[in-house]
């Protein structure tokens, strides 16, 4: 009994450190300047419409209505390219496990690591599985808005809860901004 107690705790003990162990990823110093700048943007269209519909302001509300849909719809859009690139990249090393190949075990790393257009990130599972967690919330909340027109006149029934759902993007955006830039290795 002793012995499987041990057993099972090393086992778990493993899984833990699997789980905390950093795994490089990569994305262009683009797309991560792009998200910094995109959240900046849509949190001021956020800020502009709703104190245009506290005051009642149809004319400005149309005017910041357009921009606030690409922004949330980009926003969605490339979080999750961003988080299957970072899927790529984690499980890259279980593909090349299973095939014999002339080029070392960590080529592909290096030749990320040597492009000047590409950024590293140290992301452990914990952060991954956070990100894709954020990016299923934030295409579920541009999903309802889309349901609802992004209805945002002032009076109307639903402009409120869409508010609250652009508010709740944005953090999760920013979340996901967060993870980000902490798990940026220095240049």
């Amino acid at each position: 009994m002793k012995n499987l107690m041990v057993l099972m705790f090393m086992f778990l003990f493993s899984m833990i450190s699997y789980a905390q162990e950093a795994t490089s990823v990569f994305l262009s110093k683009m797309e991560v300047e792009w998200l910094d700048k995109e959240i900046v943007e849509l949190q001021n269209i956020y800020e502009l419409i709703n104190n245009a519909v506290k005051e009642d302001d149809a004319i400005l509300i149309s005017r910041n209505k357009t921009d606030i849909i690409k922004s949330v719809t980009n926003l969605s859009s490339n979080s999750r390219i961003f988080c299957n690139k970072m899927d790529l990249d984690l499980n890259r090393d279980d593909v090349s496990k299973n095939r014999l190949s002339d080029t070392p075990s960590n080529y592909y790393v290096e030749k990320r690591r040597k492009d000047p257009r590409s950024q590293e990130l140290k992301l452990n599972m914990n952060h991954y599985n956070k990100f894709k967690s954020n990016c299923d919330l934030m295409a579920a909340i541009k999903n309802d808005l889309k349901a609802s027109s992004f209805a945002l006149q002032p009076n109307h029934e639903k402009t409120t809860g869409n508010l609250e759902l652009i508010s709740s993007f944005i953090v999760l955006a920013k979340n996901n901004n967060k993870i980000i830039q902490n798990n940026l290795t220095s240049e």
